[in-house]
């Protein structure tokens, strides 16, 4: 059984169930607010939560609620303009010179993929020319993440900031057995030198 969790982070997982169950019934479905459905997360991805709350052996069985509350989503008054009218958490990467060279830069928090665009640009240019001395735009990527604002956004960039703290001290270990066995090749070689010389 998939964990029963909030997809959202800013509801509850009790309103969430609220939301769901108002937009699930057909008398009740116009009461319900298109941003709040954005805000979810559910009109992206609602599998993990169909599985969690109605859980169910077969794989059609899940489809099939899942495809209903999808059709349930769309049939909501200004479903499909509410969903320009929610922050979103962005990740921002850049390609370098060829296919491999992609770096994940961070996070942000834009309502449109353009806004995205626009903020990951003005704010990780710099970083770029940390990795590489070819700036396009074009090579920037934008990828939307999920719901929520600027605090979602940061709390990503402290983990990848966590995540770059322990590469560090993994190279800076590496480097330390290297500089080990480099001081050991160099009194090799003085030890040789001095008893060509001193022979």
């Amino acid at each position: 059984m998939a964990n029963r969790t909030s997809p959202s982070v800013t509801m509850t997982l009790t309103e969430v169930d609220a939301l769901v169950d108002t937009v699930l019934n057909k008398k009740t479905r116009h009461l319900a607010d298109p941003v709040k459905i954005w805000e979810t997360g559910l009109a992206q991805a609602n599998r993990n939560y169909v599985e969690a709350r109605w859980p169910a052996r077969r794989e059609n069985a899940i489809s099939r609620r899942s495809n209903t509350l999808n059709d349930a989503f769309r049939a909501v008054h200004g479903f499909y303009e509410a969903q320009w009218k929610i922050d979103r958490v962005w990740e921002i990467s850049y390609r370098g010179k060829s296919y491999y060279e992609r770096w994940e830069l961070g996070y942000v928090c834009a309502r449109t993929e353009l806004d995205a665009a626009n903020v990951g640009w003005a704010k990780y240019a710099t970083m770029i020319t940390v990795w590489t001395d070819v700036i396009r735009r074009e090579g920037l990527g934008v990828r939307e993440v999920k719901p929520g604002g600027w605090s979602e956004a940061n709390k990503l960039n402290m983990e990848k900031a966590a995540q770059f703290s322990k590469k560090i001290a993994e190279v800076s270990e590496s480097i330390k057995q290297y500089q080990a066995k480099l001081d050991g090749y160099r009194q090799q070689q003085l030890l040789l030198l001095e008893e060509v010389h001193g022979g």
